[in-house]
């Protein structure tokens, strides 16, 4: 006998059933009797339940340093408007935050994390450097300041040899990254976790960048040729070389090589030859 015939025997056997006339009776006429006291106890069980999880919702979380505030609201409040075509270089992105700051501070970009567009200028808010990273439901920040500006406090992270400290509020979370006298502050609704690795995978990306170059030969093929390259997963930014027909590539060799770049503009029918001349 599977479940559903077994189901059906009950059915079928309690239908009709009734409970005994003088067991009905004595059970209703001890309900009549007292009933405050079942009302009290649904009360007092149900008041337990509010208050409880009213203290785990009020209970204040630690304090967040006056930077990490500001910067979480600021973070909330900002955006990028641009298409995605339109994001800005990472050599754009660097000016605007020297101009912000007054460092030569390397932002790379994060295609490869999953935000295409980016843009560079300066925090209305704090007059610190604020990169911001988007796609099309996302968007995380990266606040950058002087280190005395930012207490050492806060859980630390560590992934490697990259450490960083974690602040929380509500969906938000920043991972707060010291490194050559200043502090990149990042900030998304995402998890700590989450967050750290990109953050930390940035951090690496800047020692590891390479360079190639590429030679076009056919002058109609130059501006193609860019287009693909920036679009290509692992290449961080596209130059042309002034007064040659050659196209600059900084890269990240950890996502791709050289020769697989080749591949891609070739795939493309673009007439090109890798030259020396890069850090490869």
């Amino acid at each position: 006998m599977n479940d559903d015939d077994l189901r059906r025997l009950l059915l079928n056997s309690l239908s009709d059933r009734r409970m005994p006339e003088d067991a009905r009776a004595r059970l209703f006429s001890r309900l009549r009797r007292r009933p405050w006291r079942w009302a009290a106890g649904a009360v007092a069980a149900a008041a337990v339940v509010v208050v409880a999880g009213a203290s785990f919702l009020l209970r204040p979380g630690p304090a967040l340093p006056a930077k990490v505030r500001v910067a979480f609201d600021h973070h909330v409040q900002s955006d990028v408007k641009e298409h995605a075509i339109s994001s800005a270089t990472a050599l754009e992105v660097s000016e605007r935050v020297r101009d912000a700051i007054g460092r030569e501070v390397q932002v790379p970009g994060l295609q490869d994390a999953g935000f295409p567009q980016r843009q560079g200028g300066r925090c209305s808010a704090t007059g610190d450097a604020h990169v911001i990273y988007q796609n099309s439901w996302n968007r995380l920040s990266c606040f950058i300041f002087e280190a005395d500006a930012l207490p050492d406090v806060g859980e630390r992270i560590a992934d490697r040899g990259v450490e960083g400290t974690v602040f929380r509020r509500g969906h938000t979370s920043g991972v707060a990254v010291r490194e050559g006298g200043v502090v990149k502050l990042w900030v998304a609704d995402l998890r700590p976790e989450q967050v750290a690795a990109i953050a930390f995978d940035a951090e690496q990306k800047r020692y590891q960048l390479k360079t190639a170059v590429f030679a076009v030969t056919s002058e109609a093929n130059r501006r193609p040729v860019e287009t693909i390259l920036a679009g290509t997963p692992g290449v961080e930014q596209v130059q042309r070389a002034p007064d040659k027909a050659e196209c600059v590539v900084l890269y990240d060799p950890r996502r791709i090589s050289r020769e697989e770049m080749a591949a891609v503009l070739i795939r493309s029918d673009m007439d090109v030859t890798p030259m020396g001349g890069g850090n490869d």
